[in-house]
């Protein structure tokens, strides 16, 4: 069987992906770019990486995880596991849930999809130390 490798089309960071049950449409609430926190680590945050790929055949090793690109490219996150295609025609949509998820220090922060060795998408989005009211 041929080993097509997926492409990525799509890797949005939200608050909540809504399945519609009748046609499986996926609506993402609360898209973001940014985290803001006045303390460090920062509070738990519970949020989404929705993630659409296309042209995949065969079972491939994904691979998702966030660095911190300011601090020596550390390691926030990091899941993997396998995902098949039956034919280079279908889009295979992932929602991956993280729960509790902290960050240590601000900065600049960059969330990779991997196919085994090789990237297949990136999405970067700051992590901002907000001023404390007075």
């Amino acid at each position: 069987m041929s080993m097509e490798k997926p492409i990525a089309v799509a890797m949005i960071i939200c608050d909540q992906i809504i399945t519609e049950e009748g046609s499986h449409k996926k609506s993402l609430i609360g898209c973001f770019n940014n985290v803001g926190s006045t303390i460090f680590p920062t509070k738990p945050i519970t949020c989404f990486i929705f993630v659409a790929l296309t042209n995949g055949q065969g079972v491939h090793k994904i691979e998702l995880k966030c660095i911190n690109q300011d601090q020596s490219n550390s390691k926030v996150f990091g899941m993997a596991g396998p995902l098949p295609f039956e034919n280079p025609l279908e889009t295979v949509e992932m929602g991956f849930k993280l729960v509790n998820l902290t960050f240590p220090k601000p900065g600049m922060h960059v969330i990779e999809l991997w196919c085994g060795s090789e990237l297949l998408l990136e999405r970067r989005f700051n992590v901002q130390e907000l001023k404390k009211e007075l």
